[in-house]
């Protein structure tokens, strides 16, 4: 007969409290004969002062039973459990952004000064001293404030624009004369507003080193920052939304983001730790599909991977070549995800894709790798709910920021299913009724017709939104 409570060929199981009060009665009865063991006695009170000890001492040899079991082991446990196959719990991360930022000529902005995304609580910082120079800028606004002499010159990367003044011309002429010969640089835009110059460059990110002789005057710089979230976890930086400053440093004008910036994420959860380490043990394989998955899985900074596979002759529904694969990956560095797809990948499979990288093999020949990388599908979503004396306004802020949440933790290629947003819904008080409707565009500023369905996306898609996206009706 197998054992049935304790260690058993099932696994380790705790004998429950009445069975343990039971059998302790029984045995006592059986020595010593009858006695009152009816609550409040004497033997009824000692009997359950002592078992409630000896059940804690179960309960922990239970715990540690499950602490050696990847599907019940939790925390510190798990972790050590998942380094046996190379897997690290994903630490939280920290959102980051490239913002702009505008300031006169020379202005220092100290390290750890701060600015505010529009609509949220939440602070992005400065990672490090810098200084806003016309040595280093991706925009100068420059003012001719002199008209009396023969050359005006500006000298951008090394390049002179020389004007020479007619008679009779204003300072207005002569910015105009050099917004011209400054057009003919196609990696600049110029604009003239009277006699005050804007020079910026085409693609934000290149900056440009710019001069100018006396009688033109530098009135103010722009540059590039890396800015980082103040917290960690899951908070989202849309485009332009970055433009509060909330250090103030005499001399710096203005902060905004042209793009969005990178999400982080909130510390790996058991659940998630479990879920990819499954993935990964098939990691000492090639070739296969869930071998390469779970190599990419390995990269640090990847946080998604799919990959899609055409094994027939013809090209398939997903626009996939004959005998070929598309991986297709969240996160993580370009060159190192190239790399591993040529190392795990089978021999005279194609690979597929919206990016390519060129790499070195083992011989020091090139190899084109193809991969995709993710597009984004914007969700909006509309709340109408009814509240009652317990509902607060502040909790509307909470509502969007749970629905948020919700949305982001969504993975590549999969559907939003609305109904799962209620849950943020009525987890704030006051709250007797909701209906929500979402939809998705390819195009931020396109809102999408809403409807109460689930939003379907492509297998190279991924879903993404900001509080912003999200609004609040409320009834009485």
């Amino acid at each position: 007969m197998s054992k049935q409570y304790g260690l058993t060929p099932e696994g380790y199981k705790t004998k429950p409290f009445d069975i343990m009060v039971a059998e302790v009665e029984e045995a006592l009865t059986g020595a010593l004969g009858s006695i009152n063991l009816t609550p409040p006695s004497v033997f009824s009170v000692l009997i359950n002062t002592f078992l409630i000890e000896v059940a804690k001492i179960d309960l922990k040899a239970e715990e540690i039973y499950n602490a050696s079991y990847p599907n019940t082991a939790t925390g510190y446990s798990l972790d050590g459990i998942a380094d046996y196959n190379g897997i690290k719990r994903l630490s939280a991360t920290y959102s980051s952004v490239t913002a702009q930022v505008s300031a006169i000529n020379y202005t220092t902005i100290p390290e750890g000064s701060e600015v505010l995304i529009e609509n949220t609580n939440n602070i992005l910082l400065f990672p490090q001293e810098i200084t806003v120079n016309n040595e280093q800028c991706n925009s100068i606004v420059l003012e001719v404030i002199d008209n009396t002499l023969p050359e005006y010159k500006i000298i951008i990367n090394n390049i002179e624009y020389t004007y020479e003044k007619q008679l009779l011309e204003t300072t207005a002429d002569i910015a105009e004369g050099l917004k011209l010969l400054i057009a003919t640089n196609t990696a600049l835009n110029v604009t003239r507003t009277e006699s005050i110059l804007t020079v910026t460059s085409v693609d934000y990110l290149s900056l440009f080193a710019c001069f100018a002789t006396e009688e033109i005057e530098i009135n103010r710089c722009s540059t590039n920052v890396d800015l980082i979230a103040k917290e960690t976890g899951a908070i989202a930086i849309p485009e332009k939304s970055v433009t509060i400053i909330q250090t103030p440093v005499a001399g710096w004008i203005s902060v905004s983001n042209r793009v969005a910036g990178l999400t982080g994420r909130d510390l790996e959860t058991d659940i998630e730790l479990r879920a990819r380490r499954i993935k990964s043990i098939k990691f000492s394989g090639s070739g296969t599909v869930e071998a390469m998955r779970a190599r990419l899985l390995n990269i640090t900074g990847v946080t998604s991977v799919k990959i899609l596979e055409n094994v027939t002759d013809a090209t398939d529904i997903n626009g996939l070549p004959s005998k070929s694969f598309e991986a297709l990956v969240l996160g993580g560095a370009d060159l190192s995800i190239a790399k591993m797809i040529w190392l795990a990948k089978p021999a005279g499979i194609k690979t597929y894709g919206n990016t390519e990288i060129t790499i070195l093999d083992s011989e020091s020949k090139n190899q084109i790798i193809h991969f995709s990388r993710s597009i984004k599908v914007y969700v909006f979503a509309k709340v109408i709910i009814t509240k009652n004396s317990d509902f607060i306004l502040g909790s509307i802020e909470a509502i969007k920021q749970n629905i948020v949440n919700q949305i982001l933790k969504v993975g590549l290629g999969e559907p939003v299913i609305y109904q799962s947003l209620f849950a943020g819904v009525y987890a704030v008080d006051g709250i007797t009724n909701a209906s929500i409707t979402i939809g998705g565009s390819l195009v931020e500023t396109n809102i999408p017709a809403l409807v109460a369905t689930n939003i379907t996306v492509l297998p190279s898609q991924i879903v993404t939104t900001d509080i912003n996206k999200i609004t609040i009706e409320v009834l009485v």
